[in-house]
């Protein structure tokens, strides 16, 4: 019982802070919704009565990306990423329970990864040349994001579950550093496309 409540007071913890980091690093969806500082709204006039909100407007802003992907990638970069630790705390501290919120957040991690990289992947056209090896870099390591996440999965599943050995779960941890690795080279290829190269969903879906 003592184990159920822990694991249940750790994940949500771990969950309520990957809401916030994937809160930090969301786009912009227009402005519909604006967070600003005290200072911010003195220098630019505004003032809380500017704020608008509504469930409609939040659904026109979804409407305006040709796709989920800015939005659903953040999840497999935060997720992935915070894993790792987690779990290597669990293993070393010999804390079952949180090793379970470590595979609980990296199969949702992975989902996320899946999600990104085949059912919302924005369209690709042809760009420049310079471009075109960043974005086939960025979608090289994305689907080795893949299938390393998933096969990490299986492996921690059956080293938590069925045979709890040591050299199972050294693998895991071994799985688990390709994975993140893998993600973060995605991102940075990713943020490359966005911040140097100026590539936005907009034109990667429709064309320049």
């Amino acid at each position: 019982m003592r184990h159920s409540k822990s694991f249940f007071i750790f994940t949500i913890f771990v969950l309520f802070l990957s809401t916030v980091l994937l809160a930090g690093g969301s786009h912009d969806t227009g402005g519909s919704v604006q967070f600003m500082s005290e200072g911010l709204e003195q220098a630019s006039g505004e003032t809380s009565a500017n704020l608008n909100f509504s469930v409609q407007s939040l659904l026109e802003d979804f409407k305006k990306f040709p796709t989920l992907h800015p939005l659903v990638v953040h999840f497999p970069i935060v997720l992935l990423l915070m894993a790792f630790p987690i779990y290597l705390f669990g293993f070393f501290g010999k804390k079952q329970d949180v090793k379970l919120v470590a595979l609980f957040l990296f199969f949702i991690g992975t989902v996320g990864a899946v999600v990104a990289s085949y059912m919302v992947h924005p369209n690709t056209f042809d760009p420049s040349p310079e471009v075109t090896l960043v974005l086939k870099q960025h979608d090289f390591f994305a689907y080795w994001t893949v299938y390393l996440s998933v096969i990490t999965c299986i492996f921690g599943a059956a080293s938590y579950f069925f045979a709890k050995k040591k050299g199972l779960e050294f693998g895991v941890m071994i799985l688990m550093l390709l994975s993140l690795t893998s993600v973060s080279l995605t991102g940075h290829y990713g943020a490359t496309l966005t911040h140097l190269q100026t590539v936005n969903v907009k034109n990667i879906s429709q064309g320049h």
